[in-house]
C-alpha cells in the first residue's frame, strides 16, 4: 500500500471513531441529563463545544 493511500485509510478510520464517540456521548447525555426533547440535547452539545473551545484556547494562551 502506497504512503497516500494508509493516510487515507487512517484518516477514514479517525473520522468512523469520532463518529462513534459523537454517538455515545449524545447517548450519556440523553440518559445523564434526563434531556427529553432534541433541543435540550443541542443545547446540551453547544455548551460542550463553547467549553471544549474555550479549554482550547486557554491551552494555546
Amino acid at each position: 500500500m502506497n504512503p497516500l493511500q494508509d493516510k487515507v485509510l487512517q484518516r477514514g478510520f479517525i473520522l468512523q471513531q469520532d463518529n462513534d464517540l459523537k454517538r455515545k456521548t449524545k447517548t450519556t447525555l440523553e440518559r445523564v441529563c434526563g434531556a427529553e426533547r432534541p433541543s435540550q440535547i443541542s443545547d446540551i452539545q453547544n455548551i460542550q463545544h463553547n467549553l471544549k473551545s474555550l479549554f482550547t484556547h486557554i491551552v494555546r494562551v
